[in-house]
C-alpha cells in the first residue's frame, strides 16, 4: 500500500483529497503546513506527496526545495495542486524539483491516474537503481576475485620456475651422458623432454611477464638494437630446428639501429617466429620481412599456414585465446605468446595486427617507432 502526504492550508481541500485517496487504497498522511510535514518526513517516509502552492510561512515552492535537498527526500515525487494556473507558476515548480502540476478545478479520475504514473515511474527507478547496485556489487566482487586468481597464479609460475631450471640441468647432463651412446631413442626423447620443458619455462615467463604489463611493473630497458643482425640470428636457429619448412628473408631498409629493450624485441621476434611455424605444414614457406612505413619500421612475419578468420584477427592477441587447425594434429597452445607481442609492442608505442584472406596463410605485423635516424649501407 502506498503512502501519501497531502500538504495543504485548506482543511476543506485535506478532506475531499484525503476521502478519496483512502477509498482508492492508499494510506494517507495530511498537514496544513509544510514545517509540520517536514517534521514528521521522517515518521511518515511518503511514497509520493500532493503539494499546495499558496500557503502561509512556507509555501509550496519552498517546501519542495527543502525536501529535493535532502538526500532522504530528494527521490519523493512531488506533484503540486494548485489553483494558480499562470504558465510562471507551473514552470517554477518544476525549477524547484516538482514532478507534474495539476490546476484546479481538477478531475479526481486526472489526478488518481497521475499518482499511478508517477508511483510506477518511482518504483521502475528504484528496481533500476537496486539493479545497478547489486550489478555493481557483483563486478567489484568479481575483480576482488580475478585479482586474487591472477596473484595466485603469479605464486605458483614463479614458483614452477625452479623445479623447471632444475629439470632443465638434469636434461642437459642427461643429454651429455648419452653423447656417446647408440641408442638413437634415447637421446630423442632427452631431447624432447628438454624441449617441452624450455617450453614450459618460456610460458610461465611470459605469464609472469604478461602480468607484469598488465599491473604498470615492466619497465623498459632501451639500448640501440641492430634489427637485421638479430632476425636473422633468430631465423638461422629456427632453420636449424626445423629442416622441413623453407625460411626466407626480406629486407628493405639495410642496416638498422632502433633505440628499444633488445631482449623484449628479440624474445617477440622469436614468438612470431613460434606462431608461424606452429601453423605452417611440412615443406611450408615462411617469410619474415622489414620495411618502413611511416615513422614505424615494420616487421613481418608470414606463414603458408590456414589463415585466421577476419572474426577472430582482434580476438586472437587476447590472454588464453586459442585457435585450433585439424591438419597441426598438435595440442592447442596457451595463448600467451601474442598476448605478450601485444604488450611488448604497445608499451614500445607501436602497433601490432594479423592479415589473412581466403587464399590461406597469415602475416603477423609489429610496428616499431623509430627512434634514431637509419643508418643504412
Amino acid at each position: 500500500m502506498a503512502k501519501i502526504m497531502i500538504v495543504d492550508d485548506q482543511q476543506e481541500n485535506l478532506n475531499f483529497l484525503q476521502h478519496i485517496l483512502l477509498k482508492s487504497g492508499y494510506e494517507v498522511q495530511s498537514f496544513q503546513e509544510g514545517k509540520s510535514a517536514i517534521n514528521r518526513m521522517e515518521d511518515v517516509c511518503p511514497d509520493l506527496i500532493l503539494l499546495d502552492v499558496a500557503m502561509p510561512e512556507m509555501d509550496g515552492y519552498e517546501l519542495c526545495r527543502i525536501l529535493k535537498s535532502d538526500d532522504k527526500t530528494q527521490n519523493i515525487p512531488v506533484i503540486f495542486i494548485s489553483a494558480l494556473n499562470e504558465v510562471l507558476d507551473k514552470i517554477k515548480a518544476f525549477e524547484v524539483g516538482g514532478a507534474d502540476y495539476i490546476t484546479r478545478p481538477y478531475e479526481m479520475k486526472e489526478v488518481l491516474a497521475r499518482i499511478q504514473t508517477h508511483l510506477e515511474q518511482c518504483r521502475l527507478k528504484n528496481e533500476i537503481l537496486l539493479k545497478n547496485k547489486e550489478l555493481s556489487d557483483s563486478v567489484i566482487l568479481l575483480k576482488q576475485m580475478e585479482s586474487q586468481r591472477e596473484k595466485l597464479s603469479q605464486f605458483i609460475v614463479h614458483d614452477m620456475r625452479t623445479p623447471l631450471m632444475a629439470a632443465m640441468g638434469y636434461l642437459e647432463m642427461s643429454l651429455r651422458c648419452t653423447s656417446t651412446s647408440e641408442d638413437p631413442m634415447l637421446k630423442r626423447y632427452l631431447s624432447q623432454s628438454k624441449g617441452s620443458v624450455e617450453r614450459v619455462g618460456r610460458m610461465a615467463t611470459s605469464l609472469l611477464d604478461i602480468s607484469r604489463f598488465e599491473e604498470g611493473r615492466m619497465s623498459l630497458v632501451l639500448e640501440d638494437l641492430d634489427l637485421m643482425s638479430i632476425i636473422e640470428e633468430l631465423v638461422d636457429e629456427v632453420t636449424f630446428l626445423h629442416p622441413q619448412l623453407t625460411f626466407k628473408i626480406v629486407n628493405d631498409l639495410g642496416f638498422l639501429l632502433l633505440r628499444v629493450d633488445s631482449k623484449l624485441i628479440r624474445r617477440l621476434i622469436e614468438n612470431l617466429l613460434e606462431n608461424a611455424v606452429k601453423h605452417t605444414p611440412n615443406e611450408g614457406l615462411i617469410i619474415v620481412s622489414i620495411h618502413k612505413v611511416d615513422q614505424f619500421v615494420q616487421i613481418s612475419v608470414a606463414d603458408s599456414g590456414p589463415g585466421v578468420p577476419v572474426e577472430y584477427q582482434e580476438k586472437i592477441f587476447d590472454k588464453f585465446f586459442q585457435i585450433e587447425h585439424e591438419w597441426t594434429r598438435r595440442p592447442p597452445s596457451s595463448g600467451l605468446g601474442l598476448t605478450f607481442c601485444k604488450h611488448v609492442v604497445e608499451n614500445h608505442q607501436g602497433e601490432i595486427g594479423v592479415f589473412s584472406d581466403d587464399s590461406g596463410g597469415s602475416t603477423f605485423w609489429a610496428k616499431l617507432p623509430i627512434h634514431r635516424k637509419e643508418v643504412y649501407s
